[in-house]
């Protein structure tokens, strides 16, 4: 049955190794800031990371949750630029994009 959240809890861990990587912060706040840019960054993976690719296109409702995990945990004070231009009126209020 539907409706459950995604979880990172079963992703692969050529997806979680993602996490060590020095870039890993600024491409989960891609992922949360612009989700239009998803296609094109999974696209730019296919000639060098075919097994990353794969496992991006079958696991991404958890991998967008493991992007959104990491912003989550500390975007909320320092990286404010990103979330005003998300919701247009909506003037960046935390939490108004996750409702629960």
């Amino acid at each position: 049955a539907g409706g459950t959240p995604p979880t990172t809890a079963n992703l692969p861990s050529v997806i979680t190794d993602l996490r060590q990587n020095p870039r890993w912060r600024d491409l989960a706040q891609r992922v949360v800031s612009d989700p239009p840019s998803l296609p094109r960054m999974l696209a730019s993976l296919r000639p060098q990371y075919p097994q990353l690719l794969q496992a991006l296109t079958e696991n991404l409702p958890g991998f967008v949750q493991m992007c959104r995990d990491e912003v989550g945990a500390g975007a909320g004070a320092g990286a404010g630029g990103a979330f005003p231009a998300m919701m247009p009126g909506g003037g960046g209020m935390p939490g108004m994009d996750s409702p629960q």
